[in-house]
């Protein structure tokens, strides 16, 4: 199971030579718009030694209530649920294209997976 440590200067971590600090960037702005979280609520963790991204979004009392995982060398993004827990994705992303889907048949045959069109766009 990774380890993750909280990025606590962004803008730090933006200037870091890092090939997907860009994309992080948007992730995290796109993120942000899609849920309208202000910036406090929403944070970056980077795994120990690895270059996988968690992006976790917190309500107005702070609770955690999921986060995206970033793998840029694969360019596979996932959505997890607090309230399901961490072990398997909600929705999963490899190269812009949905590869698992693990929500309510309701919400598939709803098209779910087209709202986080404009942050899979950044794979």
């Amino acid at each position: 199971m990774l380890e993750f440590a909280t990025v606590t200067d962004l803008n730090d971590f933006y200037r870091s030579p890092l090939p997907e600090t860009l994309k992080i960037k948007n992730l995290i702005t796109n993120i942000r718009l899609l849920y309208q979280l202000p910036p406090g609520q929403v944070l970056l963790q980077v795994a120990e030694g690895e270059r996988v991204y968690k992006i976790v979004m917190k309500d107005a009392k702070k609770k955690v209530i999921g986060w995206f995982l970033y793998y840029p060398l694969t360019k596979t993004l996932e959505l997890y649920d607090n309230e399901l827990g961490s072990e398997i994705p909600i929705i999963s992303w490899k190269n812009k294209k949905v590869s698992a889907e693990n929500y309510y048949k309701t919400l598939i045959l709803a098209g779910c997976a087209k709202m986080f069109v404009r942050i899979t766009s950044l794979l």
